[in-house]
């Protein structure tokens, strides 16, 4: 439109994830778990959430957002390398995995996820799972994901969804790599007694060297337990009139510090 720019003024992005019920079959065997990121493209959720506007998303990203100053390449390999399915399904059938059925969880009104829902459904159906694809709205699928019933009684199993690049930048208030799941009653993050340790360690570091160096401990740990898989990054633009200017470096629009030419 004339008149009209595009930016994007938030350089974190969003981290996007694939979750996991870890309290209940199937996902609570770690192997299972493990089977699934041998197979995940972050290309292919990238590409279905930003389309065309490839300068929109990312990969190679890990459990911290790339613009971090605690992004790591430690254990990188495991997103990285060369994507391999036949393997990915060996590693179901040794994981023990029985069929059970899969209740993957996708937020009717939220178009982003939605996408990345559909893509995480055929990666489960390529590896041989019985995906169980659950259309609801988010406001559903927030209250039914603090449930830890079986999913055939109202629980769930899977879901996709995206945090905001700031809330997930540091040890410190990333929710997703909070591992403390059955002390909080927060059924939809894991219980991994050695991530919060590190964790502590993080917050008792002399120096940010020290810091980062927890962060690729942290890395390397969330790959071997797999709390979340990260699947890529993506970046929302802002509209606004050409004769504005002195936007902030923020996830939303605010005013603060805008002049008018």
């Amino acid at each position: 439109a004339p008149g009209v720019k595009t930016a994007v003024f938030d350089r974190l992005g969003t981290l996007m994830g694939l979750f996991f019920n870890q309290y209940q079959p199937p996902f609570d065997n770690v192997k299972l778990r493990r089977a699934v990121v041998a197979a995940v493209s972050q290309q292919e959720f990238v590409d279905a959430v930003v389309g065309e506007q490839t300068e929109l998303g990312r990969v190679g990203v890990g459990y911290f957002p790339l613009a971090s100053p605690y992004a790591s390449t430690a254990g990188m390999s495991a997103l990285t390398g060369k994507r391999d399915l036949a393997k990915a399904r060996q590693m179901v059938a040794e994981s023990g995995y029985k069929g059970e059925p899969i209740v993957l969880m996708s937020p009717s009104d939220q178009a982003g996820l939605q996408q990345a829902a559909q893509v995480a459904h055929a990666l489960f159906k390529a590896l041989g799972l019985n995906s169980q694809y659950t259309s609801m709205d988010w406001g559903t699928l927030l209250q039914r994901r603090n449930s830890n019933a079986p999913s055939d009684k109202g629980g769930w199993n899977a879901y996709c969804t995206g945090w905001v690049g700031l809330s997930v930048a540091n040890p410190a208030v990333s929710l997703p790599l909070r591992c403390n799941g059955l002390e909080q009653k927060a059924y939809w993050r894991p219980t991994v007694p050695e991530m919060e340790t590190l964790r502590d360690a993080w917050f008792a570091a002399p120096d940010m060297a020290a810091q980062k160096r927890i962060c690729d401990q942290m890395q390397l740990l969330a790959f071997d337990r797999v709390p979340f898989i990260p699947t890529g990054q993506s970046f929302t633009p802002t509209a606004f009139r050409d004769t504005l200017s002195g936007f902030a470096n923020s996830p939303f629009p605010v005013f603060w510090g805008v002049r008018k030419s």
